[in-house]
């Protein structure tokens, strides 16, 4: 039985949830653009980019399939290239900004002028429109941005602000988590990662401890020590679980968020980047994602985009295909899959 802690984090509404497809002339040009843009959304850039290339040449006024291009430059670490496409995006006049600016934003990041980026993402935030599915999106990158410049109480507050977003909430939780645990804010850093296992507790109810303390049961329990605050015994039981299951589960992603809580840095770092080797797709995929956080705060853009679009192609191959002109659905909380 595999154990696996899902949270789907949906990057893919991160990056596309606000996009709209263009009206176009014929129906083939429209699958370009839409293979285009699922290809951005399952993380692959580098093939997203000849895809909505052509559909750029097609319809160079776009302004979507121009503005997506530019984000799959700058996704696809190719930070010159996304600003001048972004340039090329027409609006009309008192039109928010999107897609484009997301681009710019990102671009810079890379190139280390994170105030840049920080004003691009707030260009959005401040001219998109209250409910568009861009803001949660901006805010994550804004977020990310503030963390390279090293302003984390400026990034505290804008995941505040992201987590008022339903869709959002789990990740708003985990990025503040790793935040607050890396500057040893380990009482707030162990109130977060409770009210995490109380959303997990949540889903699957009181654990019974009727009969033999089968690896479900015993999983059910660490949760609800979290949940109670008892840190110390969930990571024992964690411990025990880690040795039990051979894929490892999702224990390592628990293992890690625990030591972040208690203020172990180093070993929340090497539990991150163990379980972005070992275990499902799932919980590989989560870990990849959080690891990018942490090279956030460690001004390493470029590895930070890499870790986000390998953890968005583990957790896109084990999820339902994409419709990526839709607004993200609402983020599942923490459910173990399989388990009941």
């Amino acid at each position: 039985m595999k154990i696996v802690l899902l949270i789907v984090l949906a990057w893919a509404g991160m990056w596309l949830g606000g996009c709209q497809a263009p009206k176009l002339d014929t129906s083939g040009l429209e699958l370009t653009f839409n293979r285009g843009a699922q290809l951005l959304a399952a993380g692959s850039p580098k093939s997203a980019i000849p895809f909505l290339s052509q559909a750029v040449a097609s319809t160079p006024d776009g302004p979507e399939p121009v503005a997506l291009l530019a984000l799959a430059f700058a996704l696809d670490l190719q930070s010159e290239q996304a600003l001048l496409q972004a340039q090329k995006v027409k609006r009309a006049e008192g039109e928010a900004p999107g897609w484009e600016a997301v681009a710019v934003g990102i671009a810079e990041t890379v190139r280390h002028r994170p105030e840049a980026a920080m004003a691009s993402f707030g260009s959005v935030i401040a001219k998109a429109p209250a409910g568009s599915p861009i803001l949660p999106a901006t805010r994550q990158w804004l977020a990310l941005s503030q963390v390279i410049k090293g302003d984390h109480a400026g990034a505290l507050l804008t995941l505040e602000e992201l987590a008022k977003a339903p869709p959002m909430k789990s990740t708003a939780m985990l990025w503040t988590l790793l935040i607050r645990g890396r500057n040893g804010q380990t009482k707030e850093a162990a109130e977060t990662l409770v009210l995490c296992a109380k959303d997990v507790a949540a889903a699957f109810g009181t654990p019974s401890f009727e009969g033999s303390l089968d690896d479900q049961t015993l999983y059910d329990s660490a949760v609800a020590a979290i949940a109670e605050g008892k840190l110390g015994k969930a990571r024992g039981i964690f411990m025990v679980l880690q040795k039990r299951d051979s894929d490892g589960g999702d224990t390592g992603l628990w293992l890690a968020l625990i030591s972040a809580a208690e203020g172990e840095w180093q070993a929340a770092r090497r539990g991150l980047r163990d379980a972005c080797e070992a275990g499902p797709l799932a919980a590989r995929g989560l870990a990849n994602q959080l690891s990018a956080v942490v090279r956030a705060m460690e001004d390493r853009p470029e590895e930070m985009i890499q870790h986000m679009l390998a953890g968005q192609r583990m957790m896109g191959r084990e999820a339902s295909p994409l419709n990526v002109i839709e607004q993200p659905k609402p983020e599942g909380v923490w459910n173990s899959d399989a388990m009941k």
